[in-house]
């Protein structure tokens, strides 16, 4: 037994450690530090530095992780001054893109220079890299080649590269890039065009198929691994199965909408939302309206109809869940079901086994969060949910007193602050981790949990 006794201390450390992969309590800055180093941006033409001391940059703005192996060169003629690139991102996600949003070249990829909930991250089904050529205030410079170099090879030069796409695996690069009016997608070094426009490529979550949108005559058309689909007026966003093979996207014929299946459209309303996948990949859901409804449609089966519908969520285990409202109030429907009405609801989020459903809601001036149609205490306000490893774990940001503060599975866990970042579990959910600011001074802490 002696001798195991130095085993088993080591194994309990190991597992100890394993559990224990949250950074430790520190201090991050403070306001009066002045200017952080750490991150460049970019303002009416000018590069610079912003004070990003009271959001903690690396514990939680999110990072997009991509290979080294890429580089896009600019040439150009100048004539005073400097040019230089300036790097933009596009959140795609369900239930719809953002705009462009900050962000900045690092070593591991880039920096989006952006607060975002992880319920909204992952929501999310990739991300759209947008190279902006910047000059100087009252510089002229005059644009010449861009060019994308990938694994060791550059690829041909264009007048500008419009929107660059990475697979999940690191292992594909895409891009659109133009010509003057000419239009050109080039994936792994393979070159498609040239087209009147082109826009929305986007990979597979296996990185085995792509798809993206062109315009030719007038008539938009998916393709899908090289292969044209049918021409329609407009288009939406092609969205592939989780698992990799199925693509579905918008698609307007004249004046009717459709939502386009693995080439075969179906429905004619007068409105339809971006097409759902279930994790499986075998059921498909989206928003449609005709006539002053509202519904979702399943599989090709409209629902029920109402004033209104928000955008359908499934859960790993292929529940349905979405927001609708049938008059002045709205309600959660799980499974067809309707839940209580209240003033104002959140969009729902699936803990990751599927077993657990909550979502922000109001009535009057109070808000809760509602977990499995159970309403928690009532606060000022309260923030997006983020599901813990333990199962029913769930944490939240609420605000009391004008300050927010940490709650887990309704107890407050924190103090009240002037600030509080992204919340972030330990693995094993015995700890949670967050960026918060008081007194002028922004920390890193870390809350043991019971």
């Amino acid at each position: 037994m002696s001798r195991l006794l130095p085993l088993l201390l080591l194994l309990c450390a190991f597992a100890a450690r394993a559990g224990d992969d949250l950074p430790a309590e520190h201090r991050i800055g403070s306001v009066l530090e002045g200017l952080s180093p750490d991150v460049l941006f970019v303002k009416e033409g000018r590069p610079g530095t912003v004070d990003l001391s009271h959001q903690p940059v690396w514990e939680l703005y999110p990072r997009i992780d991509l290979p080294h192996s890429w580089k896009l060169e600019v040439g150009y003629v100048q004539q005073r001054l400097v040019q230089y690139l300036d790097w933009q991102v596009i959140a795609v996600g369900l239930h719809g893109d953002s705009g462009l949003l900050p962000a900045r070249r690092i070593e591991e990829g880039l920096l989006v220079l952006t607060e975002m909930s992880t319920a909204r991250q992952r929501r999310l089904l990739g991300w759209t890299l947008v190279p902006k050529f910047r000059g100087f205030e009252g510089s002229m410079v005059s644009q010449a080649d861009w060019r994308v170099s990938w694994r060791g090879r550059t690829g041909p030069a264009f007048a500008a590269v419009e929107e660059m796409v990475f697979s999940r695996d690191g292992k594909h690069l895409g891009y659109v890039a133009r010509r003057g009016a000419r239009w050109f997608v080039v994936i792994d070094g393979r070159q498609w065009g040239p087209y009147e426009g082109a826009q929305w490529l986007t990979f597979s979550a296996d990185g085995r198929h792509h798809a993206f949108c062109v315009r030719q005559q007038a008539r938009w058309l998916v393709f899908m691994d090289g292969r044209p689909g049918a021409e329609f007026n407009q288009l939406g966003r092609p969205v592939f199965s989780p698992r990799g093979g199925h693509l579905a996207y918008r698609a307007l014929d004249g004046s009717v909408w459709h939502v386009v299946r693995d080439g075969r459209p179906s429905g004619g309303y007068d409105d339809v939302g971006r097409p759902v996948w279930s994790p499986d990949g075998r059921h498909l859901a989206h928003t449609a309206g005709r006539t002053g409804e509202h519904f979702v449609v399943l599989d090709g089966k409209p629902g029920k109809s109402y004033t209104s519908v928000r955008q359908p969520l499934f859960s790993g285990g292929g529940r349905l869940a979405y927001v609708a409202s049938d008059g002045g109030h709205v309600f959660m429907v799980v499974e067809g079901k309707e839940g209580k009405e209240w003033d104002e609801v959140g969009f729902p989020s699936f803990s990751p086994d599927g077993k657990n459903l909550a979502w922000r809601a109001r009535r009057g001036g109070e808000w809760f969060l509602v977990i499995d149609g159970r309403p928690g205490p009532a606060f000022e306000m309260v923030g997006e949910p983020h599901f813990g490893p333990r199962p029913g774990q769930v944490a939240w940001l609420a605000q009391r007193e004008l300050k927010p503060l940490v709650v887990v599975n309704g107890r407050p866990v924190s103090g009240r602050y002037d600030w509080i970042g992204r919340l972030r579990f330990s693995r094993d959910g015995r700890r949670i981790g967050f960026g918060a600011m008081k007194d002028g001074e922004t920390w890193w802490r870390v809350v043991e949990l019971p």
